[in-house]
């Protein structure tokens, strides 16, 4: 089973917050549920991976993914984010076994299910 993502935590606040109108004020569950509902959201943002912009406020990023060195073990001639730390603009495309500009590269993201 694979572990919840944000959206899965907001999907779950959503219900909890459906089903608050059904619970009249006062009743013993309404603050657990209010409760409930808080902690999913906070657990939410916790989990998300869109940490904001970077210093120039032009990029968005996320700090829980990285850009690989270059080295040895790189895989060679496949698609991939192509980067050179110094001057900090990434391409997609491969890389060649005798690479001299390109200093880091980065795996293509997925769409998930």
């Amino acid at each position: 089973m694979l572990a919840p993502n944000a959206e899965d935590y907001v999907d779950q606040a959503h219900k909890i917050d459906t089903a608050l109108l059904a619970v009249p004020i006062g009743h013993p569950l309404r603050e657990l549920l209010e409760s409930a509902s808080r902690m999913l959201v906070a657990a939410a943002a916790a989990r998300s991976s869109v940490d904001g912009h970077d210093n120039t406020h032009v990029a968005l990023i996320d700090k829980g993914y990285h850009w690989r060195s270059i080295g040895a073990d790189t895989p060679r001639g496949s698609k991939m984010q192509l980067i050179n730390r110094r001057y900090g603009v990434a391409i997609y495309g491969p890389i060649s076994s005798h690479e001299r500009f390109f200093t880091h590269w980065a795996p293509l993201p997925t769409f998930q299910d």
